[in-house]
Parts: C-alpha cells; sequence; structure tokens
C-alpha cells in the first residue's frame, strides 16, 4: 500500500510539472508557428532549398555542395521534401519541426525553473533566427541540445554523444567549432573527474567515440571543401588565399 501510494504522488507531480512545462512552452510554440507563417525568406535561404531541388541524385546533391562553403546535412535534409515538390515554402515545413522540436527540448526537458525557462525561449536567437529563419542553425541547436540532455542523463554513452557532436558539425563552421569546444569539456571532465586507476577504462570506452567523431568532422570537412573551379579567389584549398 505504501508503495503504491509513493508511485501515485510520483505519477501526480510528474503530471503537475508536465503541464506547467507544457504551459511555458505553449505560447512560444503558438508564436512560433505564426511568426513561421508570415515569414519571408531572404534570398540565402531559398537558395539551400533550389541546390537541394536541382539535384536529381544525392552524388549531384553533394557535387553542388562544394560550392556553398557549407557541410551537406542541411541541403541534405531539404533533398528529400523537394523530390515531392519545388515549392521553397515547403522549407517552412521543415523548419516548423526543428523549431517545434527545439521549443519543446527547452521547455520540458531543461533544469531551469518555469521563470527561466521563459525567459530564455523569450530571447532573439531562440525567438528567431534559430527557429523561424529557415537555415541551417536550427538543426544545429536542437543537435545540442539533444547532446547536452544526453550528456546528463547518460554521460555514459560516449558514442551516442560524440554521434550527436558530430552531426552538428556537419551543419554549419560554427556548428563544428561549437561541437569541437563541447567535445573537449567532456572528454577532459570524463577522464579527470575519475580516481587514476580508471582513467585506462575510460580511454578505450572513448575510442569508439572519438572514432565517430573523427568520421564525421572528416565527412563535414569533405564537403564543404571549395570546388576548383570557382574563382581565382578560391583555388579550392582552405586558407590558400588567407594571406593574399
Amino acid at each position: 500500500m505504501a508503495t503504491t501510494t509513493a508511485h501515485v504522488q510520483t505519477h501526480s507531480r510528474f503530471n503537475g510539472s508536465s503541464w506547467k512545462a507544457l504551459a511555458v512552452a505553449a505560447p512560444f510554440l503558438i508564436l512560433f508557428w505564426i511568426n513561421i507563417a508570415h515569414h519571408t525568406m531572404f534570398f540565402d535561404e531559398v537558395n539551400a532549398w533550389a541546390i537541394s531541388a536541382a539535384s536529381p541524385t544525392l552524388s549531384k546533391l553533394f557535387y553542388y555542395v562544394h560550392y556553398e562553403g557549407h557541410p551537406w546535412l542541411w541541403y541534405f535534409i531539404l533533398w528529400f521534401p523537394s523530390r515531392l515538390t519545388h515549392d521553397p515554402v515547403a522549407m517552412k515545413w521543415v523548419e516548423a519541426v526543428f523549431g517545434t522540436a527545439i521549443i519543446l527540448v527547452i521547455g520540458l526537458l531543461s533544469p531551469f525553473t518555469w521563470k527561466q525557462r521563459a525567459l530564455i525561449l523569450s530571447g532573439y536567437f531562440l525567438l528567431w533566427e534559430y527557429t523561424v529563419m529557415c537555415r541551417m542553425y536550427s538543426v544545429m541547436l536542437l543537435l545540442v541540445l539533444l547532446y547536452v540532455v544526453r550528456r546528463v542523463r547518460k554521460p555514459e554513452g560516449v558514442i551516442g554523444c560524440c554521434a550527436l557532436l558530430g552531426m552538428a558539425g556537419n551543419t554549419d563552421m560554427s556548428g563544428m567549432l561549437l561541437a569541437t569546444a563541447l567535445l573537449i569539456e567532456y572528454a577532459y571532465s570524463s577522464l579527470f573527474e575519475v580516481p587514476k586507476e580508471q582513467r585506462a577504462d575510460v580511454v578505450k570506452r572513448w575510442i569508439p567515440g572519438l572514432l565517430v567523431y573523427v568520421a564525421l568532422v572528416g565527412l563535414a570537412v569533405a564537403t564543404l571543401w571549395p570546388s576548383k573551379d570557382i574563382s581565382w579567389q578560391s583555388s579550392g584549398h582552405l586558407g590558400a588565399q588567407a594571406l593574399d
């Protein structure tokens, strides 16, 4: 009886917390959906869609990405709905999925108070640039948020965490820099917050995760490498004109 009562009390508290979290997130979801419905897309947003729509195959898509200076992931995501329609408005539906997921992760899964969650969701980047604007930033932010959730709840799951960070590095150069910084912090914490006699086991557990991360970063570098025939300013070698 005592166990059943405790279970009911815990379940009630969970339901109450869930309803409060939804109450915090709901106004921002509604505002986000209204904003994205009325959003007039910029040329650079439509450009990404045009590249995906103009690519009859994935191999052609990866060929065109070399002219963009961004990794492949955002164009790859857009390629699938572009098989169904060439209307760039479809980008809004894609962005709506990622923006909704970002708001829900912060509203439902973050450890902050309800007021703090509302303040975070009221910020410019979460209210506009990383959600409403149809760019790769939303994918990057969602992957980083999912990494943080997994990092806190299952810190021993190195491969999953490294995979999320590696995928974040395939969205944008800023995503690669952020993912690398988070990876360094994660590795440092995993190695130096345990007794010395356990560090050898930590290193063994980290090797597969690092291989996954390096492979994904290598894919990002390979796809953002500029094509040789862009112009005299971009010879196809990263940094070749840095001192020109």
